[in-house]
């Protein structure tokens, strides 16, 4: 059987950041793929960096591939290909921090809401047979892990 797939060339790998863009202009899906491998490290702990979420820092990571298969035609080669792109993933994640700013809102509770809203919160966070105290502690590791990790 024939496959339709072509794998990846490992001498593909020596190709520059000038090449592997035109080559991703001229419409070469496995240069993109490349570049991919080659960045995406870089570019999702960028994200990660601004944003402090990994789902927000996964949506602007995709929004910002999106924008670079649309606009690699337009990158000159001043500046690295890395830069480019990590000025793609801020520009995306800065864009998507205004865009979760304008759709913040505050919701006032009346002091007995305050409390069911609480303790519904702590419910939610309980697993089966979990203690309260477990779940805080785990909850405080995990919040020590993310700043470590932020930093």
């Amino acid at each position: 059987m024939v496959s339709d797939v072509k794998p990846v060339d490992r001498t593909e790998e020596a190709l520059s950041d000038s090449e592997l863009a035109d080559a991703i202009a001229s419409g070469d899906h496995d240069a993109f793929r490349l570049l991919m491998r080659r960045y995406n490290r870089l570019l999702y702990r960028t994200a990660r960096s601004i944003l402090k979420n990994e789902t927000d820092a996964e949506d602007a990571l995709q929004n910002a591939y999106l924008l670079v298969h649309r606009a690699i035609g337009k990158f000159r080669g001043e500046a690295g290909l890395s830069t480019w792109l990590e000025r793609v993933v801020i520009n995306e994640a800065l864009g998507l921090l205004r865009k979760r700013a304008r759709s913040a809102h505050v919701v006032n509770l009346e002091p007995g809401e305050l409390d069911a809203t609480v303790e519904a919160e702590a419910g939610m966070n309980c697993g089966r047979g979990e203690r309260p105290d477990e779940v805080l502690i785990r909850s405080d590791i995990q919040q020590l892990i993310q700043t470590k990790l932020d930093e």
